[in-house]
């Protein structure tokens, strides 16, 4: 269980939240559709954890109803199979085809809210990996508030259209362009929710294939990183790590380095003595556990319903890295410049993309040797296929055998502009010639959290209240065996029941 799931599933068990709200305040009323297989249970919104009051009976009949202020929030549901539901309301020992705990999941949706709707949400099939969508969506005036179920603080939100500093601006944009491209290849709807995580992150990237001298080179450092802290800079070389001395013999230098940041713990002290411009340096600062702030993004802003759900898609592990990383970036930059906001929305218009749609290896002298050809792209529709050999591109007097050198030929190309390239098709040279109709990324929107921190901090308050107080026995007994025998509670609670009913006759 990791941490972000601990926190949240002993708060909701062990902490209940006093929502107060004004009964002129607007509203929209929603109800969960549950099925046949599982059952759903809010336990936070907008990161705040939510105590169900309702009775076990009005949950599995789909009798809770729900007040929520309009806007934009984000909701946290425990997926139960309804045999553990209802076993864990019981006395009786489970079925043998019963699912368990390992079978419960928590799922993240998005939603869009206007004010005076009515809706349910459900899961869209009985499977345990189903997405939620709404149904029943009608008109309805929100008159009353019920305070035990009235859900969702009235956030205040920043849209920012200026332009980032330079290389933040660089690598969203960037970043967009993987997101679109993620989002084409598996034929997704365009949005996704990215929920709350709490990470090691240290910030810095090191070469791998650097050994020189039993040093680790650092070659870059992410801005707003434990790194950038603590003072490094790019082309350092490091040659103590917690004063011990570099011995390439245990491992590469990326091991050697992530096994280090591993064995401090949150809190203690990182230490690094490091070689810049001939002069040694010792740099040091406690390491601490990130918090990557709930986020949303969307393409099409202008295209949203009345109401919007959006589905926590999980992406390539690749694509996610970049996302945190970049979120983290954002979230410290809005932060460092004292926004007074729960959230801030990034704007960005539709553009042109760059991407010609192809991939290949470069040969010395010869030219790009063309793998594989995306359908439908630029270079598909003037005709290039798979092991072409791209020879020459807009310049006719430079070979094209890089990446780089074919991306500083094509820059300039323009859609609708007539183009040419020059190929090697089977022996043979070709010229293919077309009209360049460029590929465009829809306009972008991208929702950043800023109380992200401040919740993940109170609730690890919380959290080692629980530890250290008067519930420190209801924590141990949570987190404990009872984990390695899923049923382990109920048949001890059967059992028991058992035995009091033979000593009352």
């Amino acid at each position: 269980m990791n941490l972000v799931f601990k926190i949240i599933v002993f708060s909701v068990l062990l902490l209940s939240q006093q929502v107060s709200a004004d009964e002129t305040l607007q509203c929209s009323i929603f109800s969960i559709n549950q099925n046949d297989e599982y059952i759903l249970k809010i336990i936070a919104v907008d990161g705040q954890p939510l105590v169900e009051k309702a009775s076990y009976r009005q949950i599995i009949d789909s009798r809770v109803t729900y007040q929520i202020t309009p806007g934009e929030h984000t909701l946290t549901l425990r997926q139960y199979p309804k045999s553990y539901f209802q076993l864990m309301q019981s006395h009786f020992a489970p079925r043998a085809s019963a699912k368990g705990a390992k079978d419960i999941k928590v799922k993240v949706i998005h939603l869009n809210v206007e004010p005076n709707y009515s809706f349910q949400i459900e899961m869209i099939d009985n499977s345990e990996n189903s997405a939620l969508h709404v149904n029943s969506f009608e008109p309805q005036v929100c008159k009353s508030v019920d305070e035990d179920n009235f859900i969702g603080e009235k956030s205040t939100i920043i849209v920012d259209k200026e332009p980032l500093p330079n290389l933040l601006e660089e690598k969203l944009n960037s970043l967009r362009t993987r997101l679109y491209q993620f989002h084409q290849h598996t034929l997704t709807n365009e949005a996704n929710i990215i929920p709350i995580k709490v990470d090691e992150y240290f910030g810095s990237i090191i070469d791998d294939k650097y050994s020189q001298n039993n040093r680790i080179k650092v070659l870059s450092v992410l801005p707003f990183s434990i790194a950038s802290s603590l003072g490094f800079k790019s082309g350092d070389d490091i040659t103590h790590m917690g004063n011990e001395p570099i011995n390439p013999d245990l491992g590469t230098s990326r091991e050697l380095f992530e096994n280090y940041i591993q064995t401090v713990k949150n809190n203690d002290l990182l230490i690094f003595t490091i070689a810049r411009a001939n002069k040694i340096k010792i740099l040091e600062g406690k390491k601490r556990l990130i918090i990557i702030p709930n986020s949303y993004y969307h393409f099409k802003e202008s295209n949203l319903k009345r109401l919007q759900i959006t589905n926590n898609k999980k992406m390539d592990e690749q694509t996610t890295f970049d996302y945190e990383r970049q979120i983290i970036a954002l979230y410290e930059y809005y932060k460092s410049k004292g926004l007074v906001a729960d959230q801030v929305k990034i704007y960005r218009n539709e553009t042109e993309s760059s991407n010609l749609g192809i991939q290949g290896k470069a040969i010395q002298d010869v030219g790009l040797l063309i793998s594989s050809v995306k359908s439908m792209s630029p270079m598909d529709k003037i005709g290039l296929k798979a092991s072409d050999i791209i020879v020459k591109a807009t310049n006719k007097t430079l070979i094209t055998d890089s990446a780089a050198a074919l991306t500083s030929q094509t820059q300039q190309w323009r859609n609708g502009q007539l183009i040419s390239i020059d190929v090697k098709r089977d022996g043979q040279f070709l010229e293919l010639t077309g009209i360049f109709e460029a590929e465009f990324i829809p306009a972008f929107s991208l929702t950043i959290d800023l109380k992200s921190h401040e919740y993940m901090t109170e609730l690890q308050k919380k959290i080692n209240t629980l530890k250290n107080g008067v519930w420190s026995p209801i924590y141990r007994q949570l987190n404990g065996s009872q984990h390695s025998n899923q049923f382990s509670s109920i048949k001890s609670r059967a059992a028991s029941n058992a035995a009091d009913n033979r000593n009352k006759r």
